[in-house]
């Protein structure tokens, strides 16, 4: 059976807008702990209806291929800057960010390559990079160990990871 490709928007739209076991604990835990520990310049690489960051006293730019979520989103958040675009991009390549968040991005990916290529074009040294991978049962071959993560990402900086069990990984990355 071909794995579903989900990068197309038209599939994006589907998943985005369908239930999946956990969201509310995903969605819960890992924007309460990406909310206390960004300040300053935030790029939201996949950013939806930037529902979570409301009261959010930051820079926030954001990005998403699902017109739809962007339209909400600068609804959420009149301050922002809000792009319709698809991930990967080099739109941000040069440009510095205290903050750069994958929320429930990586997962849809099959190769991570083209992301990793693009979050090493953004900020540098002193920048975070928080990655959350959502526990989905969509990706039956896919193995997000703790080996498979610090190697995917080791040569974005110093990875730190927790598992939290039935929700997924919350990962932060600082740049060197």
């Amino acid at each position: 059976m071909t794995p579903i490709q989900y990068q197309s928007p038209d599939i994006w739209n589907t998943i985005w807008s369908r239930p999946y076991v956990n969201y509310e604990k995903h969605h819960t835990l890992f924007w309460f702990m990406i909310r206390k520990s960004v300040q300053g310049r935030i790029l939201d690489l996949g950013c939806g209806s930037a529902s979570y960051w409301k009261g959010f006293d930051g820079q926030l730019v954001g990005i998403d291929f699902s017109s739809a979520a962007i339209a909400e989103a600068k609804k959420n958040y009149p301050l922002g800057l809000f792009f319709c675009q698809a991930i990967p991009t080099d739109m941000f390549e040069g440009l510095w960010f205290d903050i750069v968040v994958l929320s429930g991005v990586v997962n849809y990916y099959r190769d991570l390559t083209p992301i990793i290529s693009m979050l090493q074009g953004i900020g540098g040294k002193g920048t975070t990079i928080i990655i959350t991978i959502n526990v989905l049962q969509d990706f039956p071959d896919r193995n997000w160990t703790a080996e498979y993560i610090d190697d995917i990402f080791f040569s974005l900086g110093i990875v730190s990871r927790i598992f939290v069990e039935k929700v997924g990984w919350f990962i932060t990355i600082e740049r060197l």
